[in-house]
């Protein structure tokens, strides 16, 4: 198990709620959904199937790698929102994590994503 590295608190979305969320990378050409596992002040842990969305994962990945960002929206949603790909933990398992870093006003964002 890692250690925490967050200053600030967390929320964990309960496993019952299922928060889908829609992210775009690659410039607008590879999107996909994802689920929202927890919200911080400063940013969000989402889950990709990779099953699902192999097209996403490497995607997401490479904007790790360039810091290019990606847009982050509700489903449904009102707009996307900006993000960097902070950090990922790709496994051999079918799900792939990756730490969006928001890069908007991150308390309206958090609201907006389901923190408090």
């Amino acid at each position: 198990m890692r250690p925490e590295r967050r200053a600030e608190p967390r929320w964990i979305v309960d496993c019952g709620r299922f928060e889908p969320l829609w992210l775009v990378a690659r410039r607008g050409t590879v999107g996909g959904q994802a689920t929202l596992r927890d919200v911080s002040t400063r940013g969000l842990c989402v889950i990709v199937d990779r099953r699902q969305a192999r097209r996403l994962v490497n995607a997401l990945a490479e904007a790790q790698g360039t810091q290019e960002l990606v847009e982050v929206a509700r489903i449904p949603g009102d707009g996307y929102r900006r993000a960097r790909v902070a950090w990922s933990r790709v496994a051999e398992s079918q799900e792939a994590h990756f730490g969006l870093s928001l890069t908007e006003p991150l308390q309206l964002c958090v609201a907006e994503l389901g923190g408090e």
